[in-house]
């Protein structure tokens, strides 16, 4: 297939001006039909069963094996959310569906099921004890937390790996074009599971080498080159590599402030003055517009106790952990790349 940049969605609750309001909560109150038909057909892989061409409910049922009456009418509740297209000759692919199939170079298929398994959906399962305690709900899934849980649940903390992979593969290409990684002699990517971000800049900067560190299990399979050296560890007890670029992206977010402040001065410990940290993360708004860091602040607030940041947030962090803050680099995607460096 030809796979071509898929256009911005547009939010789908913003409803039409005459629209009541008890229409608009109705349907609110009901979003999670959308969520869990989008994590349904990831599942199956429905998208991998159609090509350029629409195909039929039919067809659909006997590629995926399973039941027609209710494909079509979930593929008909998504295609009225432009997800996938119902046409007299079935269904065919949209712009935003396309990113569901697992050879799409943004693919987000991986995500969709991270977001829908069951460690997740049971975690928010909890979510009124979350709001009543503070305590986040996959701590009734797992009392030593999720990451705890992905350990020890291969499958699931696979497929996590994999979505966090694809979540940040979709903006690594706006990542590199937002900083110039050359004059560096070394990057460190800490937290930094498969490696996707380090070893990409690798590619672009030939006289660069790279660290990947994360803990032993997620960076076991990661073959070391003659650029890059793969390091197992624990970023809250130290071993991390000596560098002169840290890189850590969507790492901090998993975190309250201790827990954060204690990984960022385990990096300066090993970081020599004049050495730099990126951070690489979704910036809470300082306003309450609508924002897609809205939405995984609270994801973090129920699986794993962490939070988005506002810019003077994250200044003050890195600050209070040794690594003076110095500015702010947007991108051409939702995150920004936060900039600080040792003394």
């Amino acid at each position: 297939m030809q796979f071509t940049a898929a256009k911005t969605l547009e939010s789908s609750i913003n409803a039409p001006a005459k629209t009541p309001a008890p229409a608009i909560m109705f349907e609110l109150a009901m979003g999670y039909w959308l969520s869990r038909c989008l994590y349904a057909v990831a599942e199956i892989g429905v998208a991998d069963h159609i090509a350029d061409a629409p195909v039929s409910a039919a067809d659909l049922t006997r590629s995926c094996g399973v039941d027609e009456n209710a494909l079509r009418r979930v593929m008909k509740a998504l295609s009225s959310r432009g997800i996938f297209e119902a046409t007299e000759a079935g269904f065919a692919h949209s712009s935003l569906s396309l990113l569901l199939r697992s050879d799409h170079p943004q693919s987000i298929r991986a995500f969709a099921r991270m977001i829908g398994m069951p460690a997740m959906w049971n975690s928010f399962g909890h979510i009124e004890h979350v709001v009543r305690t503070g305590e986040r709900g996959s701590l009734k899934i797992d009392p030593e937390g999720i990451f705890h849980f992905f350990q020890h649940n291969p499958a699931q903390g696979a497929l996590f790996n994999d979505a966090m992979e694809a979540k940040s593969r979709a903006a690594i290409h706006a990542v590199l074009g937002a900083y110039d990684f050359s004059y560096s002699s070394s990057v460190a990517d800490v937290g930094g599971g498969k490696g996707h971000l380090v070893k990409a800049i690798l590619e672009v900067t030939p006289d660069v080498r790279g660290f990947l560190f994360d803990q032993a299990h997620v960076v076991s399979s990661v073959p070391a080159s003659d650029r890059l050296q793969v390091v197992g560890g624990d970023f809250f007890t130290g071993g991390i590599p000596h560098s002169d670029l840290y890189l850590l992206m969507e790492v901090i977010h998993d975190w309250d402030d201790e827990q954060a402040r204690t990984i960022l001065k385990n990096i300066r410990a090993a970081a020599r003055p004049g050495a730099r940290l990126l951070i690489i993360e979704t910036l809470m708004p300082e306003s309450s517009e609508a924002h897609v860091a809205n939405a995984l602040d609270i994801v973090m607030l129920v699986i794993t106790g962490g939070r988005e940041r506002t810019r003077n947030e994250h200044a003050a962090l890195v600050e209070s952990a040794g690594f003076p803050f110095k500015n702010v680099l947007p991108t051409q995607s939702s995150y920004s790349i936060l900039e600080a460096v040792a003394v």
